[in-house]
């Protein structure tokens, strides 16, 4: 593992240069897609184009090969990989959770073994003047001593109960952001993909990253027909269903380091980093092809899926990203007025 020349992935290299996949590509496409989400959850590292691009090939490199790596193992091979310049992408603000956590454990520790050494001079001290004959001066005057150094103790025994409970309150509020981390889950339950929250975040890095180095990026909105209708005829579990396995389509139909969420009930998200309009269409065309392919048995009967997606590249008319949204969303209706 610690030669980063052998990290490298067949299956990344397909989708890089948009190589049809076979059955038992997109078999493991989806086994590297569910063991990179699991890690990401599992380790809060926050969703970005950035992050999600590089652990894909991680991932995809580790489950083509057939390793076993531990997290910690997987991130020292990221570090291996990019570098510290790797490391400000990889934690985002979980960082200084941890920085402070150390900083508070340093400051109690120094705490306590501060008033541990004080306590057991004092305590020589102590034992040392009942072996004292030297006379009612000598001994008035370690008494004395003593008795102000018992008055220093005290004060400071005070002062580590005041800083103990402040660093109390400290972890507790620490905690507390860290379960409202925990509990802003980065995927949608139902279909495996980002949900609308962690879509958002990364739809607001890249327009951000347009604004300050025209990187160009493409959305597509992806709007799956009819489901009201499935879900009225056949039951919200086959609704249900339908919108995993049209997820999965649209996945697939993706390259490595494209994102999709889910938008809303029965509309999709797909970033598409450093595609202009034309590749976007390409990518739209795939997607409608895949999903058409999609067959649903209920019972007796095969339903057959189809979707509207609208497409829009960012531009300098485009003054926030919610600009970017409501084109593509125009352009959604308007394919779905399309024969």
């Amino acid at each position: 593992m610690g030669n980063v020349q052998k990290v490298d992935c067949i299956l990344y290299k397909k989708m890089s240069q948009d190589i049809p996949l076979r059955e038992e590509d997109i078999r493991l496409y989806g086994n590297v897609i569910r063991e990179q989400l699991k890690f990401m959850v599992r380790n809060n590292i926050l969703l970005s184009p950035t992050n999600y691009g590089r652990w894909f090939f991680i991932f995809c490199h580790i489950v083509e090969k057939g390793l076993k790596l531990s997290d910690g193992e997987l991130i020292d091979l990221y570090i291996k990989l990019y570098g510290e310049e790797g490391k400000k992408h990889l934690f985002g603000d979980l960082h200084n959770i941890v920085d402070v956590i150390q900083e508070v454990a340093r400051d109690m520790q120094s705490l306590m073994e501060e008033s541990k050494s004080y306590a057991q001079r004092k305590e020589e001290e102590l034992k040392a003047l009942n072996l004292l004959e030297t006379g009612v001066e000598r001994l008035e005057e370690t008494v004395s001593q003593l008795i102000n150094h018992l008055g220093d103790l005290r004060r400071k025994n005070e002062l580590l109960i005041k800083e103990v409970e402040e660093q109390k309150q400290v972890i507790e509020d620490l905690k507390q952001r860290l379960k409202s981390l925990e509990q802003e889950a980065n995927l949608d339950y139902l279909t495996n993909v980002y949900n609308r929250r962690s879509v958002e975040r990364a739809l607001r890095e890249l327009f951000d990253d347009f604004l300050k180095q025209e990187r160009v990026f493409s959305v597509l909105i992806v709007d799956l027909n009819y489901l009201k209708r499935i879900n009225d005829t056949y039951g919200h579990n086959v609704g249900d269903r339908v919108l995993a396995n049209v997820a999965y389509a649209i996945r697939s139909s993706l390259r490595a380091k494209d994102i999709l969420g889910r938008w809303g009930g029965d509309e999709f998200l797909v970033l598409l980093p450093g595609a202009d309009m034309e590749v976007a269409r390409k990518v739209k065309e795939r997607i409608k092809e895949r999903v058409k392919e999609l067959t649903i048995f209920v019972d007796s009967e095969s339903l057959k899926m189809s979707v509207s997606v609208g497409v829009a590249q960012v531009n300098k008319s485009h003054s926030k990203a919610e600009d970017l949204i409501e084109e593509a969303d125009k352009d959604m209706y308007k394919d779905k007025e399309r024969p």
